[in-house]
């Protein structure tokens, strides 16, 4: 299998339907995966979340919406706008401990970005991402909840079908290394087989492993606590089966903090089960649910999450997305 194949697949597991492990925004792509490459194409993906919640708990609601546009392709470079929004709901109060803030009702997220490629001599690739938006109970309320993000990222090829990934990124928004400029490093890789291959190094990893016709295993891992794994068997009506556990989250910069360096996060874990299916010319419907707990709110200005929480006990959720990568040529035989 070529790269930018190895390129595509990671793109439309990680950007696209890979939404459903909840581990990263739309923006912070793994470097060097896009979504940009050649034949990249305009993308839209809707998910919604509900839990209703259990023993007087607040019931949980999740919106989320991103959208790309490509503005510029050609053979050797790329340029791509995007746009994410998000609203996360609580329709009952929850408090942090020990003097801590009321958790918010409404959480928001909304973000505009660019990302340009360029494909130089000898398989080398180098791209830049940049965004700006917000994240918090009030979008754009002063410059404290307004969220930034840039990185630099550039792809080396090793051997025949591996490369080296190289990454700095800046984001006053990260659940770990808030505010640091921070690099990265990763190896990506292929069997002779095709049948695993992935990318490892600091601070992601991606791992994808087909062992058999039909079946599949993604795994992966964004800093010290957001991981996922999934398991899947594609059905001879060509319906993937599929189910796993995530750690995921969400970070916040809530209004009339007393420290601006604080983020407000939500952190969760969940076994899952679902389906997911290839319906026409990119279009990907994804339905799924399961059993959450070890979940709550914290709010620090570092990424131990050792303070007070405010926790949620376990219960149920159901979760539908829906995804489309516009202008893609009809391929019923692969999820």
């Amino acid at each position: 299998m070529h790269h930018g194949s190895i390129v595509k697949r990671i793109l439309l597991i990680v950007a696209i339907t890979g939404a459903t492990t909840g581990s990263m925004k739309a923006q912070e792509f793994l470097p060097g995966t896009g979504p940009l490459g050649p034949g990249g194409r305009d993308y839209a993906h809707y998910r919604f979340e509900d839990a209703p919640g259990s023993n007087g708990s607040p019931a949980v609601t999740d919106h989320r919406l991103d959208a790309g546009v490509v503005i510029s392709s050609t053979t050797r470079e790329s340029c791509l706008l995007y746009q994410r929004f998000g609203h996360f709901g609580l329709n009952g109060d929850s408090q942090i401990p020990n003097g801590g803030p009321i958790i918010p009702r409404s959480l928001w997220s909304e973000d505009l970005g660019i990302r340009y490629f360029r494909q130089m001599d000898r398989g080398r690739v180098w791209g830049v991402n940049a965004s700006v938006g917000s994240d918090s109970d009030r979008l754009f309320n002063s410059m404290h909840e307004t969220s930034v993000l840039g990185m630099v990222d550039l792809k080396i090829p090793s051997r025949q079908r591996n490369a080296w990934l190289l990454s700095l990124s800046y984001s006053n928004n990260r659940y770990f290394a808030n505010g640091v400029p921070l690099p990265g490093v990763a190896y990506q890789f292929q069997s002779a087989s095709g049948r695993f291959r992935g990318l490892i190094g600091f601070p992601f990893a991606a791992l994808f492993w087909t062992p058999a016709p039909g079946w599949d295993a993604r795994a992966s891992a964004f800093g010290p606590r957001r991981w996922s794994l999934d398991i899947g068997k594609l059905t001879t009506w060509h319906v993937r089966l599929h189910g796993g556990f995530e750690w995921g989250g969400q970070t916040w910069l809530r209004a009339g903090r007393t420290d601006i360096r604080q983020t407000l996060n939500f952190e969760r874990k969940r076994l899952y089960a679902g389906f997911e299916s290839r319906l026409w010319h990119g279009l990907i419907l994804d339905v799924s649910g399961g059993r959450q707990f070890d979940q709550y709110f914290y709010e620090t200005a570092t990424f131990s999450g050792t303070g007070p929480k405010a926790s949620l006990p376990a219960g149920w959720y159901g979760a539908s997305s829906i995804a489309w990568r516009f202008g893609e040529k009809p391929s019923p035989h692969t999820i």
